[in-house]
């Protein structure tokens, strides 16, 4: 029925409850609501697994993001540390200004 246009709704999984918006000049028999609460059913049983899934991805994403962020933080670091080493063991040179360099001279 929703396929075919016939059935608008909207489904609040977390309250369990669904909210017909239109029923296009539809009239269904009564042998026929299984059929349809069956199709709502499964229809719902879908989003369910989509939300799941969506949910599962965000999850390893952040996860991922939180592993990088991480690895950002340790690699900045070891960059501090290594021009922290370089600095230490650079030579100290003697800055001598052109008045000093003529004196000697």
């Amino acid at each position: 029925s929703i396929q075919h246009g016939i059935l608008d709704c909207k489904i609040d999984e977390a309250n369990a409850q669904v909210f017909v918006n239109q029923l296009s000049g539809y009239s269904i028999c009564a042998d026929q609501y299984d059929q349809l609460l069956n199709s709502l059913l499964t229809w719902s049983q879908s989003c369910s697994t989509v939300i799941q899934d969506v949910e599962a991805d965000v999850e390893r994403s952040t996860i991922k993001l939180k592993e990088n962020e991480h690895a950002m933080s340790e690699f900045q670091s070891s960059i501090e540390t290594a021009k922290a080493a370089v600095k230490k063991d650079k030579p100290q040179r003697e800055v001598t200004s052109a008045k000093s360099r003529k004196r000697l001279a």
